[in-house]
């Protein structure tokens, strides 16, 4: 059902199960007061990252528990991954955070993704289970942008925080950040809490509002990291670039990979497939066929016929509910509907004199059915392996314009749409822009 991919395009690595904090939503269930924590030795994480790079996985983050609380372990796994030519990314509270590592986070050219649970103080202090991590959070961001480090927000949105979206993005605007992500609380398997937190169908709306309001009026760059099914509205136009095309990647082009070297389709999903250390990520990969052949998925959404803009959901939510194959709680009574929406898959053609290049972050996999083209965020195409090889050959041009390419490889106007495509999926940037975020979203 989904393609084959010979290995993980994209990895989250968790390098210690330890952490300062006490998240009220947090996914990692395993940090118990009655469990073990694990985290990974310099020898492990050398393996694993060794393993990352003979499987060809293109892009990674690197989180825990709290990252930073192992500093010599965190830079180690960038210094490497930038030697790997593995574009890298870290996710952290940010409360450890010091000059030095912050600066050795900018020389291996990555960005941070870190969390805020509320605008206000307390609210937030409350959600961590941990006094003054507000101030401390502000503090680690202050420390980052000092550095030069690219930070990006996200916030998870539960029952307690959902009217605070709007309000925290505004405020982490006014602190320099431009990037705010809000994602609605998934459960924990194995956790208790859950229902304390669970936010409606209609609440995620109210999210996806917000966001909206936070994009048009103070221009930031907004998302969400859930697969939310697409009939959650009918109204695509509006809500579209939150609903479609966001099928989870778990188990079909990500893996993470837990401080115990064990990999996981997921990172809220319990089951172990191979230990990484001492086996190669390309054969521990066959063995998570179910994510990808579409049995995982109900029935009632493999009939759907909007499956190809939509992913059903989380898996893991489901399975927390009872049966991993069951409707995800925010699938549409009635999925027969016409939704509202414009034409999504309409490219728009770009002006043919506009100077461009090749984003410097693009990187090449080839696949048995073509070549995979990615800068290591979300977007990723698939082409031939002759249009690959166009591509490649204007890795040698500084800089050019979609007519001379269409004169010196004697192509028909044609391509124009295509040549179009990859500019939106950013394979090609405009030649002044030398904007780069820092932070990877792997699912």
């Amino acid at each position: 059902m989904y393609r084959e991919f010979k290995s993980p395009l994209t990895a989250q690595l968790e390098i210690t199960s330890r952490c300062n904090q006490k998240c009220i939503h947090c996914y990692n269930y395993w940090r118990a007061e009655n469990s073990d924590e694990t985290t990974l030795t310099e020898e492990r994480l050398i393996k694993i990252m060794q393993n990352l790079r003979d499987s060809e996985v293109m892009s990674m983050v690197i989180t825990g528990g709290e990252p930073m609380i192992y500093p010599s372990l965190l830079i180690k796994g960038l210094e490497l991954a930038k030697d790997f030519g593995i574009r890298c990314s870290i996710n952290s509270n940010l409360t450890l955070v010091t000059l030095d590592i912050a600066q050795a986070i900018k020389r291996n050219g990555t960005g941070v993704l870190t969390s805020m649970l509320s605008f206000d103080p307390d609210e937030h202090d409350r959600l961590t289970n941990s006094k003054g991590s507000h101030g401390r959070l502000l503090r680690g961001i202050k420390v980052s942008q000092k550095a030069g480090v690219s930070v990006g927000v996200k916030m998870v949105v539960m029952k307690q925080n959902l009217g605070s979206v709007y309000e925290t993005g505004k405020f982490v605007n006014s602190i320099g950040v431009k990037s705010f992500t809000s994602t609605k609380v998934c459960p924990s398997l194995g956790d208790d809490i859950f229902e304390r937190l669970r936010i409606t169908k209609d609440d995620n709306l109210l999210i996806f509002d917000q966001l909206l309001r936070l994009k048009d009026e103070l221009g930031m760059n907004v998302d969400t990291l859930t697969a939310y099914p697409s009939c959650l509205s009918q109204d695509w136009d509006k809500y579209g670039s939150f609903l479609l095309g966001r099928s989870c990647s778990a188990g079909k082009t990500f893996c993470a990979v837990g401080s115990n070297g064990q990999l996981r389709a997921c990172v809220q999903h319990d089951k172990e497939y191979g230990d990484v250390v001492s086996e190669s990520i390309t054969s521990i990969w066959k063995r998570l066929g179910k994510w990808r052949d579409g049995s995982l998925l109900p029935d009632k959404c493999k009939e759907c016929q909007h499956l190809s803009v939509c992913g059903a959901g989380c898996r893991a939510t489901c399975q927390f509910f009872g049966d991993i194959r069951s409707l995800d709680p925010d699938v549409a009574e009635a999925c027969d509907f016409k939704p509202v929406i414009a034409d999504k898959n309409k490219i728009e053609l770009i002006d043919r004199n506009l100077r461009l290049r090749i984003n410097p972050l693009l990187r090449f996999r080839e696949e048995d059915f073509g070549t995979v083209m990615t800068t290591g965020k979300s977007k990723i195409a698939v082409v031939t392996n002759d249009s690959a090889y166009l591509v490649k050959k204007l890795l040698d041009q500084e800089v050019f314009t979609l007519d001379e390419v269409f004169a010196k490889y004697s192509l028909d106007t044609t391509a124009h749409k295509f040549l179009s495509m990859l500019y939106k999926k950013g394979v090609f940037v405009e030649a002044d822009d030398t904007k780069d975020d820092g932070i990877i979203i792997p699912c």
